[in-house]
């Protein structure tokens, strides 16, 4: 893939990595508490609406995000930065 125009991210296979997104993923792997709060407040809602979308029950897709969650905050040491932030569009 070619460069972005956005200033401070790099492109990679899922999409434009920011900064703040790059910060975050540096945070987690540090084991910062704060930064899973910082994750489910950002990622959360719209990870719960494709759930919904896909699963189209509410506790389903409840577990699904919490499942996501906890594994994105839990393997996040061992993902590279640019490939880890996968967004719905």
């Amino acid at each position: 893939m070619e460069g972005t125009d956005i200033p401070g991210s790099q492109e990679s296979d899922t999409g434009p990595v920011d900064e703040t997104e790059k910060a975050l993923l540096d945070a987690l792997r540090a084991g910062h508490e704060p930064a899973f709060k910082n994750l489910v407040t950002d990622y959360g809602g719209p990870m719960l609406a494709v759930a919904r979308r896909i699963l189209g029950n509410e506790e389903d897709a409840r577990d699904c995000v919490q499942d996501a969650l906890i594994s994105a905050a839990t393997t996040s040491s061992s993902m590279d930065a640019a490939t880890a932030p996968v967004r719905h569009r």
